[in-house]
């Protein structure tokens, strides 16, 4: 592999901010009734093979999303420095690394929708 691009994907579970975490630790199929009013319900229900596997679909997205994961040592042992692209301006930390050709605007937030390269040091 010579190259490898991430978009809008985190690394390690707790560069989410805390309302995100919090939000995410709730999904089960307890909220199904609220989702089946929302955009994304109604663009899967035109779609999806059996429409009422939803709720265990959200039961086991749930699941994954309350899993912890930390991934740093295993980007530290790529060959190649990812290229990562986020648009996820208000759900993530995501901070740069000083020597990351894109170190301008906030390198503590990362609260910009541009594309950095971030090393695994990044936290």
């Amino acid at each position: 592999m010579r190259r490898l691009a991430l978009a809008s994907i985190l690394f390690r579970r707790d560069g989410w901010f805390p309302e995100v975490l919090a939000a995410m630790s709730q999904l089960s199929s307890v909220g199904f009734e609220q989702m089946k009013q929302s955009p994304m319900y109604q663009a899967w229900s035109v779609v999806a093979p059996d429409v009422d596997a939803f709720p265990a679909l959200m039961d086991k997205t749930g699941d994954l999303l309350r899993r912890p994961y930390d991934w740093t040592e295993e980007i530290k042992q790529l060959s190649i420095r990812p290229f990562w692209s986020t648009a996820t301006q208000t759900a993530s930390r995501l901070r740069t690394s000083p020597s990351s050709p894109a170190d301008s605007g906030d390198r503590r937030s990362g609260r910009r929708s541009v594309s950095r390269r971030v090393t695994a040091t990044s936290a």
